[in-house]
């Protein structure tokens, strides 16, 4: 036991005892599959993590999982400073989709194409549950192809899966709908009538121009999202990746999911080329569309008024703006915000200091659509964290009483593949945000939560909003860009929406960010 315990660094080990036990007395070292476990997943994990090390001890294989009970950004931190080598980093660990390109190019993980094979999609309720299937010894998304495009890239001319999607992430929309919220698919509260009496043209129709409209007639953000992010704000120009989906594919490599940034068809396949690559930004069929999504992106940031707007420009980073939200969520100012979900929590309580009596609502990111007519749902970027392997877990097999050969790594997607089934959804949700990447567990979700406290159906109808984005019929999620190239964006994206906001020209944003990101695309040194 000591000497299990001094190899995993002191971190803490957590099953059952009895698993810990035989762990420790009758595998050795390389039989024991590890896994990264954030404190408030315990409840999720202990159970999953029993059931499979029972299947194991049932079938006499000689493996068995065990937690390493630390928070996943500390475990990023000691990969970083360490290496996927260390004895000290877990087997499985949860991956961020935004970090997944980095691990892959540094050869951090897994290539887990295999053993999606071999155990993930064994049956026809596997297939329907995944969303994904195996046709000629090719793994096919059907039904969930934008959360397993995340996952899927070309990498030495071979499909490879790096990680199995674990849960779903999009912006959604808080309000007190007294005041100011979308219900029925209309514009309602208070503060939209008093709007509507100084400005005639607002209309109940939930467009951004409506929320610029009511914001510039009452001269306060009534209605906010972070438009300086380029997370946040991409909601918008992903809108427009949306409406020209299939003009985008006939122009990238069949590789590539329709995005912000792709590789032009016909290029050599993960060239290092910044010509080899094109943009909504920069492709002229998409100009006109691409001006319309940063003249709106910066309507919108100076509808916020002056206090937002200098808290805005020419800032090098996020303090100012962030004390100021905080500030007016507070006072009663904001009544409706485009928030990530993990701030739900939060920022419920600081609009309650500004009014007690508000009833709370949500509302999908895309039911507020960017253009007049009302066409074209702000989209979020495809975000969320899916389960890896590291790429030194060790190289061996077992095997179990009926003959049946077991990898290591095997035997680690078999803790994955129970670890995502439907029962431990609600649980994951409500305790740390972690909305499930299967709709069947949504679904399952969803109504368990519906059956509990009034702070869990809120959960769940948090669930329901970003699930909509995603399965609903108006879409409201896209894939990022799978491309190292789009790292460019972020920052670009950021020091030319503060420069704008200190221009009259509506046209300063874009004209900002596509000169800055030509420069910035020929400068980049691909890994």
């Amino acid at each position: 036991m000591k000497k299990l315990l001094t190899a995993l660094s002191a971190v803490t080990l957590t099953a059952t005892s009895a698993s810990i036990m035989v762990s420790c007395t009758k595998t050795n070292n390389d039989n024991v599959i590890i896994v990264q476990m954030n404190k408030t997943w315990k409840p999720v994990y202990e159970k999953a993590i029993k059931k499979v090390n029972e299947t194991f001890k049932s079938r006499k294989l000689d493996f068995t999982v065990v937690a390493k009970e630390t928070d996943i950004f500390q475990e990023y931190d000691q990969i970083s400073k360490k290496g996927v080598k260390d004895n000290s980093i877990a087997d499985v660990f949860l991956l961020g989709f935004d970090r997944y390109q980095g691990y892959v190019d540094q050869n951090n993980i897994k290539d887990l194409s295999k053993e999606i094979k071999s155990v993930l999609i064994q049956s026809e309720e596997d297939k329907v549950h995944y969303g994904i299937e195996i046709k000629n010894d090719k793994i096919v998304a059907n039904d969930n192809q934008v959360v397993w495009n995340t996952s899927k890239l070309l990498k030495n001319n071979q499909d490879y899966y790096g990680m199995i999607p674990a849960s779903i992430e999009n912006n959604i929309w808080l309000f007190d709908e007294k005041k100011l919220g979308i219900v029925d698919g209309k514009i309602v509260g208070s503060e939209f009538a008093n709007a509507q009496q100084l400005d005639s043209t607002i209309t109940d129709l939930p467009t951004l121009e409506n929320l610029i409209k009511i914001n510039n007639a009452v001269k306060k953000a009534k209605s906010f999202f972070r438009t300086v992010d380029g997370f946040i704000g991409g909601n918008v120009l992903n809108a427009y990746v949306n409406k020209n989906s299939e003009s985008i594919k006939t122009k990238s490599l069949d590789s590539n999911s329709p995005s912000l940034v792709w590789q032009k068809g016909g290029t050599a396949n993960e060239s290092k080329n910044p010509n080899d690559y094109d943009s909504l930004f920069e492709n002229q069929d998409f100009q006109i569309d691409f001006s319309q999504a940063t003249k709106t992106l910066q309507a919108y940031g100076k509808s916020f008024q002056k206090k937002f707007v200098n808290a805005m420009i020419n800032q090098t980073n996020d303090d100012k703006i962030n004390n100021q939200v905080a500030a007016s969520l507070k006072d009663g100012e904001i009544s409706m915000e485009l928030i990530a979900p993990h701030l739900l929590k939060d920022d419920i309580n600081a609009m309650k200091q500004g009014n007690k009596d508000a009833k709370f609502g949500i509302a999908s990111v895309g039911d507020i659509k960017v253009d007049s007519e009302g066409k074209y749902s702000m989209s979020g970027f495809a975000g969320g964290y899916g389960w890896a392997v590291k790429s030194t877990i060790k190289d061996i097999t077992k095997t179990d009483k009926n003959k049946n050969k077991v990898t290591k790594t095997e035997a680690a997607m078999m803790f994955i593949k129970e670890v995502s089934q439907k029962e431990y959804a609600a649980n994951w949700a409500e305790v740390d945000g972690k909305y499930s990447a299967y709709q069947e567990n949504i679904e399952y979700a969803v109504n368990e939560l519906a059956q509990g406290s009034e702070a869990q159906k809120f959960v769940g109808e948090a669930l329901k909003a970003v699930a909509k984005g995603y399965y609903g019929e108006s879409k409201a999620v896209t894939s990022r860009p799978n491309t190292a190239l789009f790292d460019i964006y972020w920052e670009t994206y950021a020091i030319s929406y503060r420069i704008a906001m200190d221009k009259t020209d509506e046209n300063a944003f874009g004209k900002h960010f596509l000169d800055l990101f030509k420069k910035n695309k020929l400068n980049y040194v691909f890994g």
